[in-house]
């Protein structure tokens, strides 16, 4: 309910004042818990993604050091959002002290100042990857290479992400993951279609088989139209040595150690 003296935004209800008006602790509570609310709801699907960069440049400092910046191209030199607040600036941002001889990993980074003031986020540069493209509190920007002849910024390393790099993904139908998929290792859960048939990665045949041995060392052998994957052995009657198989492509050789002939049943896994 509306009170007196106070005016409110038409989409959130935030409340505001009129003139010498004043706002009671609760009515400030409820404003900043509204936009607070909202700013974490807008962020979380991406905590920590690039809305735009600027132009990278390497400079030698002459003593063994190296300097990187980042200019505006157009109002930001970065702009992004790292553990769910925003953090951007319009000057120059510059990463300094760089040695020579080593590769660098260069991010924003975050800290408690950025709540208030999107400016005051930390420049990071790390000679070791660690994995903190993976830890919300930072944004992987570029990584620079000092340990040649020439001096090498690369503005698109692998882990870098930019918040329109997340819209594609969960909004393009036909490839939400890009045209070309790298990934280390793929797990199917369910199926693997080419199209709109089925791929099956194993596809085995089992095929139960009744067998009779000689003993003494001397195989029975089993042939199959296709490779054999997996066999397995079952006695049909014992205490006449110890059973065994051996896998050779198409065929399956089936052992026995004692000197009587004997039976069995054999489960045969073929391509």
């Amino acid at each position: 309910m509306a009170k007196k003296g106070y005016k409110y935004t038409d989409i959130y209800a935030i409340p505001y004042l009129r003139n010498g008006v004043t706002m009671s602790e609760k009515e400030e509570e409820t404003r900043a818990r509204i936009i607070e609310n909202q700013l974490f709801a807008g962020s979380c699907g991406v905590a920590t993604a690039l809305f735009e960069d600027g132009s990278y440049s390497v400079f030698d400092n002459g003593d063994d050091t190296f300097c990187v910046t980042i200019n505006p191209i157009d109002v930001y030199s970065v702009m992004g959002i790292v553990n769910h607040r925003l953090f951007r600036s319009n000057d120059v941002v510059v990463f300094d002290g760089l040695e020579k001889n080593e590769i660098y990993y260069l991010y924003a980074a975050y800290q408690s100042e950025l709540n208030v003031d999107p400016s005051k986020f930390r420049r990071v540069a790390t000679r070791y990857k660690k994995e903190l493209e993976k830890n919300s509190g930072y944004v992987l920007l570029a990584t620079v290479d000092l340990s040649g002849d020439k001096s090498t910024i690369d503005k698109n390393p692998e882990g870098k992400l930019y918040s329109r790099d997340s819209v594609l993904h969960t909004t393009d139908i036909t490839n939400p993951h890009g045209t070309i998929l790298h990934q280390d290792t793929l797990v199917i859960h369910k199926e693997l279609k080419f199209g709109d048939e089925p791929v099956y990665l194993q596809d085995y045949r089992t095929i139960y088989a009744d067998g009779q041995f000689a003993g003494d060392g001397n195989p029975t052998k089993m042939s199959f139209d296709s490779e054999v994957m997996f066999a397995s052995i079952m006695p049909l009657n014992f205490g006449y040595g110890e059973y065994w198989c051996e896998i050779k492509g198409k065929e399956l050789l089936v052992y026995n150690s004692g000197t009587h002939g004997g039976y069995f049943k054999a489960e045969v896994r073929i391509k």
